[in-house]
Parts: structure tokens; sequence; C-alpha cells
């Protein structure tokens, strides 16, 4: 592979796959991630595109804020107070606010990993990308939907089963929204990625939790800086674990 074109498909060898939409002519292929290269990678780009990524988290973190300050205030007011019991004029609108809330999370959310899958391969991104998932919105609404109800029924099945179905399955939500991979296909692609990656995917999971937990102990602020890195962790591996992406090459912009 070139390190011109870091984002090229590498000559993996192994079966390949094809999704359809954009990119449908890349192939999708089963490769063994290492966890150092995906970390040292996801490290890489976010460093050289720290203020993207941070510009990009705190305009999500401000719409999810914005949504919770309304509802809370409009709420009060139909009930007649912070204090005030519901009335059903309030639980209806808590339930409709919730839902749209909900949705344009889906939203933003979609354009939220374009943006990091973009830098990763070595392209420019502009903060514009987070509100251009809405081609995208109901197949990623859809697989979000099925893949989260797998996991609650596998956490209520003495928890084993709900993480071992996020260990086969995380990457439909990627092949939804960046491949346009249908809903149903994205799961059973999903596990050609994942076959032989359980252990890695551990990892990343272990590793975005303390990156995670590190910002918050950085007083709060610290989680607009570690978020970002945490999220690049789990596209990075996506698209290494796919055959998309050479974590060994430097990306270029």
């Amino acid at each position: 592979m070139s390190s011109e074109n870091p984002y090229a498909p590498p000559s993996f060898s192994g079966p390949t796959y094809t999704s359809s939409g954009v990119g449908g002519n890349l192939e999708i292929r089963n490769v063994k991630a290492d966890i150092n290269d995906i970390l040292s990678y996801a490290i890489k780009v976010w460093k050289e595109n720290l203020g993207t990524l941070v510009c990009a988290t705190l305009v999500v973190i401000g719409i999810s804020f914005a949504f919770a300050f309304v509802s809370a205030i409009v709420e009060a007011m139909l009930k007649g107070g912070f204090e005030a019991p519901a009335t059903p004029v309030s639980a209806i609108f808590s339930l409709v606010f919730s839902f749209t809330s909900n949705v344009v999370q889906v939203f933003i959310g979609i354009g939220h990993l374009q943006l990091m899958l973009a830098l990763l391969r070595g392209r420019q991104a502009s903060l514009g990308m987070l509100f251009g998932g809405g081609e995208r919105l109901l197949p990623t609404i859809g697989v979000s939907i099925l893949l989260g109800l797998a996991v609650m029924a596998g956490l209520i099945l003495l928890i084993i089963p709900g993480i071992i179905v996020m260990l086969f399955y995380w990457p439909a939500y990627s092949l939804v929204v960046d491949r346009k991979t249908p809903v149903m296909q994205s799961f059973s692609l999903a596990r050609v990625i994942t076959k032989g990656n359980e252990l890695t995917t551990f990892l990343m999971g272990l590793l975005s939790m303390g990156i995670v937990l590190i910002g918050f102990l950085a007083l709060c602020i610290g989680i607009v800086f570690a978020q970002p890195l945490a999220m690049l962790l789990f596209a990075c591996g996506y698209l290494v674990m796919s055959g998309q992406l050479d974590p060994k090459a430097a990306p270029t912009y």
C-alpha cells in the first residue's frame, strides 16, 4: 500500500466483501488488527486535528444541553413549576420532546462519525459535516434500535451475552453510516469484520472507558478532549479491522 494514499484498501489476504452505496466498490476484508497500531494511529490523528475534534465535541454537547434546558423550562411552565407534579399535557410534551431529542442526537452522531472517518482516512473535514447525516438517518435509527435491543436482551441474560453481542456486532452502526450497508446485512458483515478481533475490541472498550474516566477526573473539562479520542479509537478499529486503513501509514491532509 502506498503511504501517499493511506485510506485505500490494503492488500491483505483473505475473503473480501462489498456493500452497496458510496464506496461499494471498495473491499471489506477481515483483518486481524493490533491494538497498539490502532491506538497509535488514533492518537496521531487526534493530535493533528485536536482543534476540529474539540469544536465538534463542544457542538454535540452544546446541542444536547440545549435540548435538556429547553425541555426543563417548557415542562416546568406546563406543570406550573419545577417541583409541581406532572400533568397529562406535560407528560405528552416530555415524551414527544424526548423522542425528538433522540432523533437529533442520532442525526448529529452520524455526522460526527463521518467527520472522524474522514480525518482517519487523511481527508479534509469540517464542522459542517456534523449536519450532513440526513440521508442515513432512518437506517441508522433502525440499526441503533436493533443493536440496542440485542445488547439489552443479552445484558438481562446474565450480562455476558450482552457483552458478546457488542463484541460481535458493534461495526454494524459504522457500516450503515459509512458504507450505506442495508441494516440487516450490516450485522452479518459486522461479524465478518470482528471475527478474530474480539480481544482487540474488548481492549478498545477498556481503553475508551479509561480515556473518558481520565477526562471526567480532569475537572470534567477534560471530557471535551478525551471523548474525541475514545470515539476515534473505535472508528479507527472499524477501518483497520475491515481492511480500509493501514494503521502503519501516516495520514496526509
